[in-house]
């Protein structure tokens, strides 16, 4: 029993020590389970199952509240930059000025500070949806956003079952103290 004792005790320092493994433990978890969950689903799935372990990863993070951010960063991204996609492609333009134009909006769009880390997300993803989805472009980004939304909620799921301690928290962000707002802070 005493062993035992020991060996969880020095699992768990390690694991306190590395808290990277456990996030890439959650993240590979929820790439694989978003996979297994997608393959069954047919429809727009079998075009592009590859979206839902794309979203799990993006959900995966050190702490649940960090990957709820990030997802709906990351879906409102998406899903702004599949509108200024689909609006470059309203009026008849030849591809390259489409291309041009949802390129230049993106980017703009994408310097709202709200999207945080994924603001880079809208001029790619008017680019996917004006390249890849060329041929069927609300096929595609609906595929996109929602299967992508598919695997978030699964590694969502597995941040919420598979938590880190406090410790690997801190570490797992770089080291940096968390920031207080100036006003918050004065007694």
């Amino acid at each position: 029993m005493r062993n035992r004792i020991q060996i969880r005790s020095a699992a768990v320092a390690w694991f306190r020590r590395h808290p990277t493994l456990v996030l890439s433990f959650k993240a590979s978890l929820a790439a694989g389970l978003a996979w297994v969950v997608v393959q069954p689903l047919g429809g727009v799935a079998n075009d592009y199952p590859y979206y839902a372990p794309l979203g799990a990863v993006i959900a995966t993070s050190a702490t649940l509240a960090r990957s709820l951010r990030d997802t709906v960063q990351a879906l409102t991204a998406i899903g702004l930059g599949a509108g200024v996609a689909l609006l470059a492609q309203t009026p008849p333009l030849p591809q390259l000025a489409a291309l041009v134009l949802a390129t230049g909006v993106g980017v703009a769009v994408g310097s709202w500070h709200w999207l945080g880390r994924r603001s880079s997300w809208v001029p790619v993803t008017a680019l996917f949806v004006l390249l890849v989805g060329d041929a069927h472009p609300w096929h595609y980004a609906l595929g996109y956003a929602g299967l992508t939304a598919l695997g978030a909620l699964v590694g969502i799921a597995v941040d919420a079952s598979v938590p880190q301690r406090a410790k690997a928290r801190r570490d797992a962000g770089h080291g940096r103290p968390r920031r207080t707002h100036p006003a918050r802070s004065r007694h």
